[in-house]
């Protein structure tokens, strides 16, 4: 008898383009330098801050916490926007 993998499911946050990398930024951090630090890849972050792809819930808390943030900050970063940003 064969048994099929488990695929652990987890919730997809999806985030503002932009808004990641307006909190990155304010951090002072690169992605090479946010990828180090929470463990996650370069391409995914960079996908992430484009909108190309959301992020799982435990993923986020790893962003949210090497920039100093909670997730109610990044959703305030997506309420700025772009304009208040500039």
């Amino acid at each position: 008898m064969t048994t099929t993998p488990t695929r652990r499911l987890s919730r997809r946050v999806e985030l503002e383009p932009g808004a990641l990398k307006r909190a990155r930024e304010d951090a002072g951090l690169s992605i090479a330098q946010l990828a180090t630090a929470t463990g996650l890849s370069y391409a995914h972050l960079a996908q992430v801050e484009r909108g190309r792809y959301g992020i799982s819930a435990p993923a986020l808390h790893l962003v949210t916490e090497a920039l100093g943030l909670t997730i109610a900050d990044l959703r305030r970063q997506e309420d700025n926007g772009p304009a208040a940003h500039e």
